[in-house]
């Protein structure tokens, strides 16, 4: 555990630790907006039983989570600011508990109440409670920040030598909407397409392959149950004219992966039309393909696009923090929409 400093601002970031770099990219951010951070999970036990209890919002994740913060993160402590993001063991209880160590507690959501209810138990205790999802935006009344690209700044754009990637862990209709997209372009076996579907653990795995069998058999030799290390992961999307994006159905924010795409100049075909709600997309930058889009639609628009790829433009953490808890550091006040900065960060 990181010590707080005893000069300049701190923040306590609680979010799930596990989750890619998400934590130490987040971290990288707020040291340059001056603050030290320590950072702890949103759920407890931090092992499979956590992730399990916790994801059905029983009160024994609760108490287990509040005891484990007390205990190591905040008493004898007082931070400038607890940003918490997605919270998911983390009840109203705890959310009162965080306000009476913090000047300001801001709360983040990067699926949809529909997918996990996270926030949704304790948003109306704290400062602020932010979302990436459209939706949950204009239903819940929440102020919509959308993520963010960690992908480091190239010179320059790299000849692309694949015309269609997929890297994505599987979930839900992926594995139908990767084939789906790869037979309508007729790229499955072409040396030009790059796929590597990671598979979290063996129940994922049992899940998955049950839901689609076939599927599994015709794509074996590309599911891995290793994440595609990140500067191939960091190659591959940056060599690629076009990669495949698929939101949870339950979700209508813009993925990761659709920022770190926008920052390499390459295109995205996905299953989200919120993604041309942002001002970071256009058509130039996106294919919108739906499950119930027919083939012959994504193989003339793919056909019809320009054959220069789209100038890289980027969305940094930074630009993401700073729509969050306020421009240079200066933590915002309160909640809601209105209390958004309208400088356009991320644009450029």
């Amino acid at each position: 555990m990181n010590a707080v400093a005893a000069q300049g601002q701190t923040c306590l970031l609680i979010l799930p630790r596990g989750f890619y770099s998400f934590a130490q990219t987040l971290a990288r951010g707020l040291k340059e907006l001056g603050f030290e951070t320590v950072i702890a999970n949103d759920e407890y036990p931090e092992n499979l039983f956590g992730k399990i209890i916790s994801k059905l919002g029983l009160s024994l994740s609760h108490r287990i989570t509040r005891r484990v913060l007390v205990g190591q993160v905040l008493e004898g402590h007082r931070y400038d600011l607890i940003l918490v993001i997605k919270g998911r063991g983390l009840d109203a209880e705890t959310a009162q508990l965080l306000n009476a160590h913090a000047h300001a507690v801001v709360g983040y959501h990067f699926d949809s109440f529909r997918f996990d209810r996270g926030p949704a138990r304790w948003r109306h205790c704290v400062s602020r409670v932010c979302t990436f999802d459209y939706r949950d935006a204009q239903e819940e009344g929440l102020a919509l920040v959308e993520l963010f690209t960690s992908m480091p700044l190239v010179d320059t754009v790299p000849r692309r030598r694949y015309r269609v990637s997929a890297i994505m862990r599987n979930h839900s209709e992926r594995l139908a909407y990767l084939d789906r997209v790869l037979v309508a372009l007729d790229g499955m076996g072409s040396g030009d397409v790059f796929v590597h579907i990671f598979e979290a653990n063996a129940l994922t795995f049992l899940a998955n392959f049950v839901r689609h069998p076939m599927l599994y058999l015709k794509y074996r030799k590309s599911i891995s149950r290793r994440a595609l290390p990140y500067d191939q992961y960091v190659d591959v999307l940056s060599r690629s004219a076009c990669t495949i994006d698929y939101a949870h159905p339950r979700q209508t924010g813009i993925t990761i992966r659709c920022f770190e795409a926008l920052s390499a100049g390459t295109r995205i075909i996905t299953n989200n039309p919120s993604v041309l709600k942002s001002a970071h997309f256009d058509s130039d930058n996106v294919i919108v393909f739906t499950p119930d889009t027919a083939a012959s639609v994504l193989r003339q628009q793919v056909q019809a696009l320009p054959l220069a790829q789209p100038a890289p433009r980027r969305r940094t953490v930074l630009d993401f923090l700073r729509e969050l808890i306020g421009t240079g550091g200066t933590i915002l006040p309160g909640h809601g929409p209105a209390q958004l900065p309208t400088s356009g960060a991320g644009a450029a």
